[in-house]
């Protein structure tokens, strides 16, 4: 009745430095989660999970086409809850 789910992610940026802006400050990402389901009765199960995504500092300095130089580095908590239902099912 009860499920425990874990991962890791490595996502590397395809965004070279020269097109990076801080429209889109992309950069390497890793991402951890970790969620709990919990099967409540017959069809019916809830979940909640939780996501820490660290995308790594980058730097545009001397290296971007629009003249607007930066630092950037992002984190993101990322929360869910959800409820499913299975029609007929177990």
């Amino acid at each position: 009745q009860l499920a425990l789910r874990g991962g890791f992610m490595y996502d590397r940026t395809p965004t070279p430095t020269h097109t990076l802006s801080s429209m889109l400050p992309d950069a390497d990402r890793y991402n951890v989660s970790a969620g709990i389901g919990y099967k409540l009765i017959p069809g019916l199960r809830c979940d909640l999970s939780y996501m820490a995504v660290n995308i790594s500092e980058r730097s545009t300095k001397g290296k971007n086409v629009d003249k607007f130089d930066g630092a950037y580095k992002v984190f993101v908590n990322l929360f869910s809850f959800g409820i499913a239902y299975t029609l007929g099912g177990e």
